[in-house]
């Protein structure tokens, strides 16, 4: 038969041993500045390297440059290409139906709910 467990002082102190551990490695480790990580990315452009942490720093503006003239020329005009006008026009359109769509939903749930309410009313009258 196990026995009933009891809170000794031998427990708190094992316990405030653990929990300052805890505390002194948070404090220690988030008082260290984080070191810049170097990576050389073999998909980088002509050898630049990637730092902070591995986030390119503007590396799409670094891209364009290198692009081909006719690349950019296409670049710069895919907002006038006629399947990502109709993509925009088919965000836009579920935005704006999207817009009211859980004050539409509470309302449907709430006249349901009124609607088998009153049913189960009037079904416990007749009988």
């Amino acid at each position: 038969m196990k026995e009933d467990f009891r809170l000794r002082p031998t427990h708190l102190i094992r316990i405030s041993i653990f929990l300052a551990i805890i505390y002194f490695s948070i404090n220690y480790l988030s008082s260290q500045s984080p070191k810049p990580i170097i990576v050389n990315d073999p998909t980088t452009i002509l050898g630049e390297q990637i730092q902070n942490n591995g986030n390119p720093k503007d590396l799409s503006g670094k891209i364009y440059r290198y692009l081909p003239e006719e690349s950019q020329t296409l670049f710069n005009n895919l907002p006038q290409n006629p399947v990502i006008i109709s993509f925009q026009e088919k965000i836009d359109y579920l935005k704006d139906q999207s817009k009211d769509f859980p004050q539409k939903q509470i309302k449907e749930i709430q006249k349901e709910l009124l609607k088998r309410f009153y049913q189960n009313a009037l079904d416990n009258i007749d009988n």
